[in-house]
Protein backbone atom coordinates (compact mmCIF):
# COMPACT_ATOMS: atom_id res chain seq x y z
CA UNK A 1 0.00 0.00 0.00
CA UNK A 2 1.33 3.40 -1.09
CA UNK A 3 1.17 6.08 1.99
CA UNK A 4 -1.72 8.32 0.50
CA UNK A 5 -3.60 4.58 -0.45
CA UNK A 6 -7.22 4.45 1.63
CA UNK A 7 -7.89 1.79 4.36
CA UNK A 8 -11.05 0.23 4.61
CA UNK A 9 -11.75 -1.34 8.47
CA UNK A 10 -14.18 -4.47 8.62
CA UNK A 11 -16.04 -5.67 11.25
CA UNK A 12 -14.33 -8.90 10.78
CA UNK A 13 -11.10 -8.07 9.20
CA UNK A 14 -10.22 -5.45 10.69
CA UNK A 15 -8.23 -2.73 8.76
CA UNK A 16 -7.53 -3.45 4.88
CA UNK A 17 -5.15 -1.36 2.88
CA UNK A 18 -5.54 -0.08 -1.02
CA UNK A 19 -2.73 -0.82 -3.08
CA UNK A 20 -1.16 1.55 -4.62
CA UNK A 21 -2.69 4.72 -4.93
CA UNK A 22 -6.32 3.97 -4.66
CA UNK A 23 -8.43 6.46 -2.85
CA UNK A 24 -11.54 4.46 -2.23
CA UNK A 25 -11.94 0.39 -0.70
CA UNK A 26 -15.72 -0.91 -0.86
CA UNK A 27 -16.35 -4.48 0.34
CA UNK A 28 -18.65 -6.42 -2.33
CA UNK A 29 -19.53 -9.02 -0.05
CA UNK A 30 -18.01 -10.71 3.30
CA UNK A 31 -14.61 -11.81 1.08
CA UNK A 32 -14.24 -9.59 -1.95
CA UNK A 33 -12.98 -5.79 -2.06
CA UNK A 34 -12.45 -3.62 -4.64
CA UNK A 35 -10.32 -0.75 -4.52
CA UNK A 36 -10.41 2.14 -7.01
CA UNK A 37 -9.29 5.85 -7.92
CA UNK A 38 -8.82 7.67 -10.61
CA UNK A 39 -4.93 7.63 -10.67
CA UNK A 40 -5.23 3.87 -9.70
CA UNK A 41 -7.38 2.04 -12.15
CA UNK A 42 -9.69 -0.83 -10.01
CA UNK A 43 -8.22 -3.91 -8.16
CA UNK A 44 -9.80 -6.88 -7.08
CA UNK A 45 -9.47 -8.86 -3.80
CA UNK A 46 -10.98 -12.16 -3.23
CA UNK A 47 -9.37 -12.75 0.41
CA UNK A 48 -10.17 -9.45 2.49
CA UNK A 49 -7.32 -7.37 1.13
CA UNK A 50 -4.40 -10.41 1.84
CA UNK A 51 -3.73 -10.34 -2.62
CA UNK A 52 -4.82 -7.44 -4.84
CA UNK A 53 -4.89 -7.73 -8.64
CA UNK A 54 -5.64 -5.14 -11.24
CA UNK A 55 -8.98 -5.83 -12.92
CA UNK A 56 -11.58 -3.95 -14.90
CA UNK A 57 -15.29 -3.33 -13.27
CA UNK A 58 -16.31 -6.17 -16.82
CA UNK A 59 -14.15 -9.15 -15.28
CA UNK A 60 -15.67 -8.32 -11.84
CA UNK A 61 -19.09 -8.57 -13.17
CA UNK A 62 -18.68 -11.81 -15.17
CA UNK A 63 -16.56 -13.55 -12.25
CA UNK A 64 -19.45 -12.31 -9.95
CA UNK A 65 -22.14 -13.54 -12.17
CA UNK A 66 -20.79 -16.99 -11.94
CA UNK A 67 -20.53 -17.44 -8.45
CA UNK A 68 -24.49 -16.30 -8.26
CA UNK A 69 -24.28 -13.06 -6.54
CA UNK A 70 -24.83 -9.82 -8.23
CA UNK A 71 -22.29 -7.85 -10.20
CA UNK A 72 -20.47 -5.03 -8.32
CA UNK A 73 -21.19 -2.41 -11.71
CA UNK A 74 -24.89 -2.50 -11.36
CA UNK A 75 -25.16 -2.62 -6.93
CA UNK A 76 -29.14 -2.72 -7.07
CA UNK A 77 -28.97 1.12 -5.82
CA UNK A 78 -29.24 2.61 -9.01
CA UNK A 79 -25.43 4.18 -8.33
CA UNK A 80 -23.57 2.32 -10.67
CA UNK A 81 -23.75 0.33 -14.55
CA UNK A 82 -22.54 -0.34 -17.75
CA UNK A 83 -24.25 1.53 -20.81
CA UNK A 84 -21.97 -0.81 -23.41
CA UNK A 85 -19.37 -3.56 -23.15
CA UNK A 86 -16.42 -0.88 -21.89
CA UNK A 87 -18.73 2.31 -21.01
CA UNK A 88 -19.84 2.58 -17.28
CA UNK A 89 -20.46 5.17 -14.63
CA UNK A 90 -20.83 5.63 -10.69
CA UNK A 91 -21.93 8.11 -8.06
CA UNK A 92 -19.22 8.36 -5.62
CA UNK A 93 -19.26 12.05 -4.32
CA UNK A 94 -19.81 12.75 -7.54
CA UNK A 95 -20.71 11.24 -11.52
CA UNK A 96 -17.66 9.82 -12.76
CA UNK A 97 -17.25 7.25 -16.14
CA UNK A 98 -15.09 5.18 -17.83
CA UNK A 99 -14.69 4.33 -21.27
CA UNK A 100 -12.05 1.06 -21.02
CA UNK A 101 -14.18 -0.97 -19.10
CA UNK A 102 -13.04 0.20 -15.12
CA UNK A 103 -9.17 0.92 -16.26
CA UNK A 104 -9.52 4.55 -16.02
CA UNK A 105 -11.97 6.86 -14.47
CA UNK A 106 -12.63 10.46 -15.17
CA UNK A 107 -15.32 12.71 -13.01
CA UNK A 108 -18.00 14.85 -14.94
CA UNK A 109 -17.49 18.19 -14.53
CA UNK A 110 -20.97 19.10 -13.06
CA UNK A 111 -22.32 21.48 -10.22
CA UNK A 112 -25.27 18.65 -9.37
CA UNK A 113 -23.51 15.96 -10.11
CA UNK A 114 -22.63 15.92 -6.19
CA UNK A 115 -26.36 15.93 -5.38
CA UNK A 116 -26.96 12.68 -7.21
CA UNK A 117 -29.01 9.84 -5.20
CA UNK A 118 -30.13 7.27 -7.53
CA UNK A 119 -31.07 6.80 -10.81
CA UNK A 120 -29.68 5.12 -14.60
CA UNK A 121 -28.72 5.88 -17.82
CA UNK A 122 -30.33 4.84 -20.80
CA UNK A 123 -27.25 4.93 -23.11
CA UNK A 124 -23.72 7.11 -22.83
CA UNK A 125 -25.92 10.37 -22.74
CA UNK A 126 -29.55 10.49 -21.85
CA UNK A 127 -30.11 9.60 -17.98
CA UNK A 128 -32.68 10.25 -14.71
CA UNK A 129 -31.63 10.37 -11.65
CA UNK A 130 -33.40 11.45 -8.16
CA UNK A 131 -31.43 14.16 -5.78
CA UNK A 132 -30.70 13.84 -1.77
CA UNK A 133 -33.24 16.85 -1.94
CA UNK A 134 -36.14 15.65 -3.76
CA UNK A 135 -35.95 16.66 -7.50
CA UNK A 136 -36.32 14.26 -10.45
CA UNK A 137 -33.35 15.65 -13.37
CA UNK A 138 -32.81 14.32 -16.39
CA UNK A 139 -29.51 14.66 -18.58
CA UNK A 140 -29.08 14.38 -22.36
CA UNK A 141 -25.08 14.99 -22.79
CA UNK A 142 -23.56 12.17 -20.02
CA UNK A 143 -24.50 14.29 -16.68
CA UNK A 144 -22.62 17.85 -17.28
CA UNK A 145 -25.77 19.43 -17.42
CA UNK A 146 -29.49 18.48 -15.89
CA UNK A 147 -32.91 19.77 -16.30
CA UNK A 148 -35.54 19.41 -12.97
CA UNK A 149 -38.43 17.15 -14.01
CA UNK A 150 -40.63 17.02 -10.88
CA UNK A 151 -39.83 17.15 -7.22
CA UNK A 152 -41.02 14.36 -4.93
CA UNK A 153 -40.51 11.99 -2.92
CA UNK A 154 -38.93 9.35 -5.27
CA UNK A 155 -39.91 5.58 -4.31
CA UNK A 156 -38.57 3.91 -7.79
CA UNK A 157 -36.84 4.88 -10.83
CA UNK A 158 -37.04 2.10 -13.50
CA UNK A 159 -36.33 1.49 -17.19
CA UNK A 160 -36.46 -0.59 -20.21
CA UNK A 161 -34.71 0.47 -23.57
CA UNK A 162 -34.91 4.15 -23.60
CA UNK A 163 -38.02 3.60 -21.51
CA UNK A 164 -37.81 5.49 -17.90
CA UNK A 165 -40.56 5.36 -15.33
CA UNK A 166 -40.56 7.30 -12.23
CA UNK A 167 -42.91 6.78 -9.26
CA UNK A 168 -42.59 9.79 -6.61
CA UNK A 169 -45.37 9.86 -3.80
CA UNK A 170 -47.58 11.26 -5.46
CA UNK A 171 -47.04 10.91 -9.33
CA UNK A 172 -46.21 8.65 -11.96
CA UNK A 173 -44.32 9.84 -15.20
CA UNK A 174 -43.23 8.23 -18.20
CA UNK A 175 -40.64 9.24 -20.86
CA UNK A 176 -39.82 6.77 -23.90
CA UNK A 177 -37.03 8.97 -24.67
CA UNK A 178 -34.49 8.45 -21.70
CA UNK A 179 -36.05 11.70 -20.27
CA UNK A 180 -36.18 14.34 -22.57
CA UNK A 181 -40.07 14.25 -22.52
CA UNK A 182 -42.78 13.28 -19.99
CA UNK A 183 -46.39 11.83 -19.68
CA UNK A 184 -48.89 10.62 -17.50
CA UNK A 185 -48.67 6.49 -17.77
CA UNK A 186 -51.32 5.35 -20.82
CA UNK A 187 -53.23 2.12 -19.94
CA UNK A 188 -51.03 0.63 -21.95
CA UNK A 189 -48.14 -1.47 -20.44
CA UNK A 190 -44.48 -0.43 -20.87
CA UNK A 191 -42.56 -2.47 -23.67
CA UNK A 192 -40.30 -4.82 -22.52
CA UNK A 193 -39.28 -6.28 -18.99
CA UNK A 194 -38.57 -2.78 -16.63
CA UNK A 195 -35.10 -3.33 -14.67
CA UNK A 196 -35.21 -4.16 -11.35
CA UNK A 197 -32.11 -3.55 -10.02
CA UNK A 198 -33.17 0.42 -9.78
CA UNK A 199 -36.00 -0.37 -7.66
CA UNK A 200 -35.46 1.26 -4.32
Amino acid sequence: AAPGAATHRGRSSGSVRAPGSCTRVRPVDDRRLVAFGPSCGVFFSADRGGRWRRVSLASIAREDALAGGNSYSNNGEGRAGFVDARSAWRLDEGLWWTLDGGTRWSPTPSSLARALAFGAFVDARRGVFATRDGWVVSTDDAGRSFTYVLRGEVQRIATAGATVVVTTAGAVRVSRDGGRHWSLPRAAPVPGALDPTLEV
